[in-house]
Parts: structure tokens; sequence; C-alpha cells
């Protein structure tokens, strides 16, 4: 939710800076409802990918994970404190509903924070992209 928020926050400052007319500001939104609810379908896809911050399990310890980056090297960090590193085929991930949440919130986030301002930038200022319809 708090994203949702910077989100609406973040196209309103983004309105009143460009001086959006009325019109400009009922086309930004729409287009930030249509792009966010493509940010959701992100995220729904990111729910086969392993994110930061998952529970994992590696040698019958849980542990944390603190980077991924598509290496064949995982940080983990434990609970009370320290951090190894250890092959990917080595950890097992802990399938919860807590696990399905936060892969999803990192794949909308991904989304917004990277390419909703420039999708929803595109439809408005078209020239501005080079692109002319």
């Amino acid at each position: 939710m708090q994203c949702l928020r910077q989100i609406i926050r973040g196209q309103i400052a983004r309105s009143r800076n460009a001086g959006d007319t009325l019109q400009r500001k009922i086309q930004r939104a729409f287009w930030v409802s249509v792009y966010t609810l493509y940010g959701v379908w992100v995220g729904v896809t990111f729910l086969r990918r392993e994110v930061l911050g998952e529970r994992v399990i590696w040698r019958g310890k849980r542990a944390w994970v603190n980077n991924w980056a598509n290496s064949q090297t995982v940080s983990l960090r434990w609970d009370g404190g320290g951090e190894e590193y250890c092959g990917r085929q080595e950890i097992k991930t802990i399938y919860t509903p807590a696990t399905f949440l936060l892969r999803a919130q990192s794949g909308f986030r991904w989304w917004a924070t990277n390419w909703l301002n420039i999708a929803v930038d595109q439809r408005l200022y078209p020239e501005a992209f080079g692109n002319t319809r």
C-alpha cells in the first residue's frame, strides 16, 4: 500500500510541476491506472522468481537471502547475525504465503519505481520520446 501511495503522490507532483491542464490530468490518471494494473501483472510474474529477503533453508538452518543477482553464489544472513556464502543449488526456499507476497511486492515495486513514470510520460508526451502516432 505504501508503494501505491507513493505512486499517486508522485504523479500528482509530476502533474503540478508540468502545469498540466485538466484534460491532461485526466489522461494521466487513466494511464497511471492502466500501468499500475500492468505492475500488478508484473508482480504476479515475479511469483516464479526468487527475490531478496526470502527465507531459505541451508544445511538444516533457516536464513535470509542477502543477495541473489543471478549469481551461483548466494549470500545468506542468519537470524542471530553473521553471513555465509553457499552455492545456489544447496539452498531450499521455504514456501509460505509470506514468500509469495514478498515476491509479488518485489515485482510491483520494481516496475513502479523503474518504469511506471516512463510508461505514463510516453503516453502523455510521445513527441519527447520520438514517438509519433
